[in-house]
């Protein structure tokens, strides 16, 4: 009742009110809704014959693109608040249509009413049915009522863009069944691809998203009209009414998105989660991260990873991190096809990728794509930017330790780009400024390089060349030097071969370094440097050959190259004899294919073989041990040796990729999927996080590539009303072939790697919660994560196990992970944001007594990670103040003041002990045991809309 009287109250008042009369001003506004149901009061109830006839050929369209091509062709205008007419469609086809009649067919199902006013403009009133004779006088405002306030999303002012009109295929040779519609996505402003667009058929599931180059590609009925949309965040929807007859292209460009001072809304494939094939996959965009809070003011994409769920950092200020309780090393990092084996500057304290440079990140924690293999835990995606190809454009920041500078032009316009970023440390002031005289008198820096140069020779193909670099050193006072470097380059080759099939080829080459200097003791001092080469080629194809398939096939060859170097002395004074670690060459080969079908609107199948063929090679002697002892130089009873590039073991086998989706709604769906991964490279590491004394190691006769299983079961919903994205996923994981460390193993001065692990059982499985807000004044996610990791390593012979044989939780257990990133939107200008991050302590093994015997005292201690470190909590706050909004404007600055961990709590990096007068006495260590100010300056040239 109090909803009917509000709203005939607010018809009268609003017609009374004709100086703000609500017409749209122009043809860029389809419909006018806000939170108050601001519907403009009708002149009259005009008779059924004042109605206009239309022609119609709609099927299945959205009632708003219905109301939208309405605007365009006719000029009629309909009012409605979006929240009424969320699901309707609208089906109808046929010329000389009476619209009022058509309205009334539509809406009455729905128990919703019209009125018309004349002159083409109606207005839904909802459940309130309006009659009688209201006079209301109007005049032409000179702008549109602002609207709601930013952040309302239950009711917006939406200038929605002209419907465009788009013919693919000539109308005289329709053809029947099925055919395929293609094309390429770019930005209008500066020609570079879009990547991550989503493709939507309105009024269907069907949907696509636009890969790294932009391509897309889906089967349709020929023959048919459709509603079709693009969006990308960052960047304004398009809206086609698409007359599809036959195969054929559909090149897009889409306008980067200007803040209105109405606009506050980004949307963008908002349904992607729903009706992709992804399971355990995460996609963020730069642009999502600019405001979060971190340490020391640095925009750091890694560290933003961390707080997605089922991901945990192995602890604060370090290196590499763990995927539902796998170790670091089984993660793959990829930067425009390049493998990054460190992803850390100064031990983990920052990232080695420069945010500038990138343009967006995929993290894939499960079903992953059959062209990825070689890891077991995830895949990280990384892609930069290709460049602008219209006009020259730069950017760059300074932080109380950072500086960076991008700059981009076009080489031939529309056509090829060259961009370039660097970054670099000037920490060593801050050193200089700390009162402990060891920091004092040590010193780091870091800087890394990139470069890409992208170019389209044709509408059907793109070429990139990548480049990347990176180098730290840090010198730690009169005890040890670091240094360590990743250098990489790729050459990518997209092509559309036809209008059913895409390729894409690369060249890929990646070099990691790592040298350490001990000179505490000159007499003892030694230096010792490794390397690690990989040189890749591979080529994969796309393709639309059968009804409703999508088929994916392709290969790889990865060539292996690893120097474990030797310890040499270091110095004149120097008395070590130098230890040769030995050299290792692997080569690993690789075929996959893999089929999506959709078998209706609803379910979808994924079905994928990936075949491994491995092969360890020489030259390299190959030690036999006895079978009754442990393995020791000492109990060696054979050497083979074999020759260059000869094989001295194969392994391999199938990868499997099993998924489904039954999507319920556009809105809802439930996912299930099976993987099995193999893992060739690993790290040799007794300690949790990469430290810079971790070396790489191959799958050799002695110790087997670790094979992991791992079953997922999803269910994901979207509430497109509140802007809200859900996911529920459990997972259970498996693997074989575990590599576990002997108590007390050296992996330092050990060139016989085999004598210091183990072979064991992983067991894993967990529940992952996300909440995600895509929309309004308050945006972010919440996340929390259930997950446990125990590790079995029972051999036959008592050396072979560790625990006596029974189960203890893996150091990567950590039961309960909580997150929240917020941001409030204050203003235009103004925001806040914030972070919560919550985890449990990770295992560890104390020491629990002291032992003598015969004289000899000894520590006796407890279970494999029987205890465990404090749990971990933090919390951060940022405020971010953009320039000046003018969208015209030769740059734009903007402010960011954090404080990271405000609580100033001492969290645990780790628990050590030290015997002090013949009693252990234990400690904790902290990295940031006070809350962290930081202001940092960002800028770019342009506007704020600029990318």
């Amino acid at each position: 009742m109090m909803n009917r009287i509000f709203t005939i109250l607010l018809l009268i008042l609003l017609s009374a009110a004709s100086a703000y009369s609500l017409q749209p001003a122009g043809n860029s506004t389809a419909y006018f809704c806000t939170e108050s149901s601001a519907i403009p009061s009708p002149a009259r109830q005009s008779s059924r014959d004042d109605h206009p006839l239309i022609t119609a050929s709609y099927k299945n369209t959205p009632f708003k693109v219905f109301v939208s091509d309405l605007k365009e062709r006719y000029g009629i205008t309909i009012y409605f608040r979006p929240e009424w007419v969320e699901e309707l469609t609208v089906t109808a086809s046929g010329d000389s249509i009476h619209l009022g009649t058509l309205l009334e067919d539509i809406l009455s199902p729905l128990d919703l009413h019209f009125v018309y006013r004349g002159k083409g403009q109606y207005f839904l009133t909802g459940t309130v049915s309006i009659t009688g004779d209201f006079m209301a006088v109007t005049t032409e405002p000179e702008e549109p009522d602002p609207g709601p306030e930013p952040g309302d999303i239950t009711g917006q002012y939406s200038y929605e863009k002209k419907i465009r009109h788009a013919t693919v295929g000539s109308p005289e040779n329709v053809r029947t069944g099925l055919a395929l519609l293609s094309g390429r996505i770019t930005s209008a402003t500066s020609g570079e691809p879009v990547p991550g667009a989503t493709v939507i058929i309105e009024g269907t599931s069907k949907g696509e998203i636009s890969d790294g180059e932009g391509f897309y590609a889906m089967r349709l009925e020929a023959g048919e009209t459709y509603n079709l949309t693009v969006s990308c965040m960052g960047m304004e929807k398009e809206t086609y009414i698409l007359d599809f007859n036959s195969t054929g292209t559909l090149n897009i460009e889409l306008q980067e998105q200007l803040i209105d001072i109405r606009e506050v809304v980004v949307k963008s494939g908002r349904h992607d989660n729903v009706r992709g094939m992804q399971m355990g996959f995460q996609r963020i965009d730069i642009r999502e991260i600019k405001s979060i809070p971190v340490v020391m003011g640095e925009r750091d994409i890694l560290k933003v990873a961390q707080l997605m769920p089922g991901v945990q950092n192995v602890g604060e200020g370090s290196s590499g991190f763990n995927v539902r309780g796998s170790g670091s090393d089984q993660n793959l990092f990829l930067i425009n096809e390049v493998p990054v084996l460190n992803t850390g500057h100064l031990f983990g304290f920052f990232s080695a990728f420069n945010s500038d440079m990138i343009s967006d990140f995929t993290l894939y924690k499960n079903n992953f794509p059959v062209e990825y293999g070689g890891r077991l835990a995830s895949i990280f995606e990384i892609s930069t930017r290709k460049g602008n190809k219209k006009k020259f454009g730069a950017r760059g920041g300074i932080s109380p330790v950072t500086a960076s500078l991008l700059a981009e032009t076009p080489i031939v316009n529309d056509r090829s780009s060259i961009v370039f970023a660097g970054r670099s440390t000037y920490s060593d002031w801050i050193l200089k400024r700390l009162d402990s005289p060891e920091l004092k008198s040590s010193n780091g820096s870091f800087y890394d390089l990139m470069t890409s140069i992208h170019v389209i020779p044709s509408e059907s193909s793109s070429l990139q060349v990548f480049g990347y670099y990176s180098k730290d050193r840090f010198a730690l006072a009169g005890t040890d030097r670091y240094m360590y470097e990743n250098a990489g380059s790729s050459v990518v080759y997209d092509r559309k071969l036809n209008e059913r099939w895409t390729m894409s080829s690369a060249a890929v080459f990646s070099r990691y370094t790592n040298q350490h200097t001990s000179i505490e003791n000159p007499f003892t001092a030694w230096q010792h440097r490794f390397i690690v080469n990989h040189r890749e080629l591979k080529t994969r194809v796309t393709g639309y050959k059968w009804s409703d398939h999508t088929i994916t096939a392709g290969a790889g060859i990865i060539s292996y190259a690893l120097n474990q170097g030797s310890y040499d002395p270091y110095g004149n004074e120097s008395i070590l004899a130098p230890l040769s670690l030995g050299r290792e060459q692997g080569l690993e080969l690789s075929f996959y294919g893999a089929d999506e079908y959709a078998i209706g609107d609803r379910l979808t199948l994924y079905g994928g073989i990936r075949l491994n063929l491995y092969k360890y090679l020489g030259p390299n002697n190959i030690y036999t041990y006895s079978p009754s002892l442990p393995k020791a130089p000492e109990h060696i009873t054979d050497t083979t040796s074999y020759k260059a590039l000869e094989t001295i073991e194969n392994r391999g086998g199938p990868d499997y990729r099993i998924s489904a989706n039954y999507t319920f709604s556009p809105t809802a769906s439930v996912k299930v999927s099976f993987n099995r991964m193999r893992q060739y490279l690993f790290m040799l590491s007794n300690t949790i996080a990469i430290s810079p004394t971790d070396r790489w190691k191959l799958a050799d006769p002695h110790i087997e590539p670790p094979l992991a299983d791992q079953f997922s079961l999803g269910f994901y919903k979207n509430l497109p009303r509140r802007a809200l994205e859900i996911s529920a996923e459990l997972y259970y994981k498996k693997t074989q072939n575990q590599v576990e460390y002997r108590d007390g193993a050296d992996l330092i001065l050990n060139p016989l790697f085999e004598t210091a692990v183990v072979r064991g059982e992983q067991e894993g499985w967990g529940a992952e919660i996300l909440l995600k807000r895509n929309a309004g004044r308050l945006t972010g996610w919440m996340s929390y994560t259930y997950s446990r990791s125990f590790v079995r390593v029972n051999g036959e012979n008592s050396w072979e196990k560790i625990n006596d044989g029974n189960v203890y939780p893996s150091n990567y257990d950590k039961p309960h992970s909580f997150n929240f990133v917020g941001t409030l939107r204050i203003s235009r200008r103004f925001s806040i944001s914030g972070n919560v991050v919550y985890s449990t302590g990770r295992p560890i093994t104390y020491p629990t007594g002291l032992i003598s015997i015969d004289g000899e005292r000894g520590i006796i201690y407890s279970g494999r990670n029987e205890y465990r470190i404090p749990d971990y909590f933090r919390a951060d706050v940022s405020l971010n103040i953009e320039g000046n909004l003018l969208k015209e404007k030769f740059a734009h600055g903007s402010w960011m003041i954090s404080v990271y961990n405000v609580t100033g709590r001492r969290n645990a990096y780790s628990v050590y002990f030290k015997n002090e007068g013949g009693s252990l006495k234990g400690y904790k260590l902290s990295i940031y045991g006070t809350p962290i100010f930081t202001v940092s300056y960002n800028f770019k040239l342009g506007n704020y809309a600029v990318n």
